[in-house]
């Protein structure tokens, strides 16, 4: 039973980092903003998704925790809004007072992990209210 459990965790990065492929090709993120969303991973080629699918690179925790936060936002987008508009959310600028006007991607790229879990909790807010 132990190695069981043990396995799901050890998968658990894998599954995380493939949805957070799918994750990025439904958002259309560009890999210089995901290198800004989640930092550098060493010779992994988001250029050419259909290929690198497969090969999960070796992440460091805070790069795991923010693939984490942003399958999160993913998932509270989907509750408010309708798929197409949770997958374009990131792109239209926003007027509620944590991004002044900007898009959460732009929001998201210039704080990093901070602003990522800002965004995750306004929208966990939004959820829960």
């Amino acid at each position: 039973m132990g190695n069981c459990q043990q396995n799901e965790t050890e998968k658990a990065p894998t599954r995380d980092f493939q949805d957070f492929l799918i994750l990025i090709n439904q958002w259309n993120i560009c890999p210089k903003d995901i290198q800004r969303l989640i930092g550098d991973i060493a010779s992994f080629d988001f250029t050419n998704l259909n290929q690198n699918v497969a090969r999960v690179p070796t992440l460091s925790e805070e790069q795991l925790n923010s693939i984490h936060m942003l399958l999160n936002i993913q998932k509270y987008l989907c509750i408010l809004l309708p798929e197409e508009n949770a997958n374009r959310w990131v792109h239209r600028p926003n007027q509620a007072p944590l991004f002044l006007g900007q898009t959460a991607l732009k929001y998201m790229c210039e704080n990093g992990t901070v602003g990522i879990r800002k965004v995750q909790q306004y929208l966990a807010g939004e959820v829960y209210r």
